[in-house]
């Protein structure tokens, strides 16, 4: 009797658990690849959105003094300059802008949340004008 070429259900089997496990492998590597995409955009745009706020900061720094207020508002996303109502930046996730006198010299802190994945806040602080 003549053995038949043909495949197992065993070797089928087994088969099938390896091109399941590339499969995998493959889209885990993709959605990785992803997020560290969007990750590094979301990065870049509050990055710019910061330095944003520090130029106009810099550019009304006569007008500024301690009790300035620039304000975010939970519900639109946006960073507004309270004594003129001159909305600053949008679609923000959270940036919060305080000023303070050290040294003789007002200090503005930015506080923001870099990326919408990440929980602890980037602090960036720089001399406004020196009294």
């Amino acid at each position: 009797m003549k053995k038949k070429k043909a495949f197992t259900l065993v070797e089928l089997i087994v088969a099938m658990a390896v091109t399941l496990i590339l499969f995998a492998s493959i889209g885990l590597a993709f959605y990785f690849v992803v997020a560290s995409n969007n990750n590094a955009l979301e990065s870049s745009a509050m990055n710019i959105k910061v330095r944003t706020v520090r130029e106009y900061v810099l550019a009304n720094k006569e007008d500024i003094d301690v009790n300035y207020e620039l304000q975010y508002n939970e519900e639109t996303k946006a960073l507004t300059d309270v004594q003129t109502g001159k909305e600053i930046i949008s679609d923000s996730e959270y940036i919060k802008v305080t000023f303070l006198e050290e040294n003789s010299a007002l200090v503005c802190n930015i506080e923001y949340k870099e990326t919408t994945t990440r929980k602890d806040l980037e602090k960036l602080s720089f001399v406004v004008k020196v009294a």
